[in-house]
């Protein structure tokens, strides 16, 4: 089992989604985080391109540990400096929202 702690930041691998979170709170009876999203990096099939959306604006999450491993330093800081970047606008919001719940489904199915 994997050792985490608030603050940190880990990442839920699943398909070609790679979401980025942080960790408010350790569950230790129910082993599971509760997460805040940050990031969710889609890597397109064909190339080595990525679409990346500002999750900032969805619901937090309690999953298992089993879901999620440490981010290393070397990936995520690239992208949290992208997150100034980013547009925020209303359109963008409900696209990083739709992605975002497209993630979820797969996961559960």
């Amino acid at each position: 089992m994997e050792q985490f702690y608030p603050c940190q930041i880990v990442c839920l691998e699943h398909q070609n989604y790679l979401l980025y979170s942080e960790v408010i709170q350790v569950i230790l009876q129910r082993e599971s985080c509760w997460v805040r999203p940050l990031l969710l990096v889609f890597h397109l099939d064909q190339d080595d391109s990525q679409d990346v959306f500002d999750v900032r604006c969805v619901s937090d999450l309690i999953f298992p540990f089993n879901f999620f491993r440490p981010a290393l330093d070397t990936e995520v800081i690239p992208l949290l400096s992208q997150l100034s970047k980013l547009d925020l606008s209303p359109q963008e919001e409900q696209l990083s929202r739709s992605k975002f719940q497209e993630l979820l489904k797969e996961i559960w199915r």
